[in-house]
């Protein structure tokens, strides 16, 4: 935390969070934040800290995998909820790049449906059809290709469509 009094102004406290933010101190800046009353901000400096400290966890044993997974999916859920915040009067552009990020969170926990919902939210139609496939739902992911082909590069939409197609040869579901 910053060397300010207990007493600063919540001014000060929002200048030192601002300060710690823009250098990536994550921790200092939210705890500034909470003493500034900027709620909002204190949840992104949180979400920032929260996918530092996933990356942090070693990966390589059961337990270790299990631990990564989880801290990436707490740290998608955080980054989740400042896009849900920010679609409350935020910029377009900060709500699309904390969801984008929340889906990349839960990519690395391997929580593809969210990832893909988050990518969905995010506005990025081609990686939440893609991530949709790779999590074996083929209805929701062709639903996107239906939705928003335009927007998807053509062999994006060629590869999901042809391997959608063979899945559901596959199960006797054509559709």
């Amino acid at each position: 935390p910053p060397r300010l009094a207990t007493a600063s102004a919540p001014q000060e406290w929002a200048e030192a969070a601002h300060t710690f933010f823009k250098s990536k101190r994550w921790l200092p800046a939210t705890e500034a934040y909470e003493r500034s009353g900027l709620l909002r901000e204190r949840d992104i400096a949180e979400a920032y800290y929260l996918r530092d400290q996933a990356r942090l966890v070693a990966a390589g044993s059961r337990s270790g995998d299990r631990a990564r997974k989880l801290a990436f999916q707490k740290a998608g859920d955080a980054f989740r909820k400042s896009g849900d915040q920010a679609s409350m009067g935020w910029a377009a552009t900060e709500r699309l790049s904390y969801f984008r990020v929340a889906a990349e969170c839960y990519c690395q926990a391997e929580e593809y449906s969210r990832a893909a919902r988050a990518y969905s939210l995010a506005q990025d139609f081609a990686m939440a059809a893609m991530t949709y496939r790779k999590a074996g739902l083929f209805d929701e992911a062709m639903a996107i290709i239906r939705g928003h082909a335009r927007s998807i590069d053509p062999d994006v939409v060629k590869a999901i469509t042809d391997v959608a197609c063979l899945e559901y040869l596959r199960k006797n579901q054509i559709k």
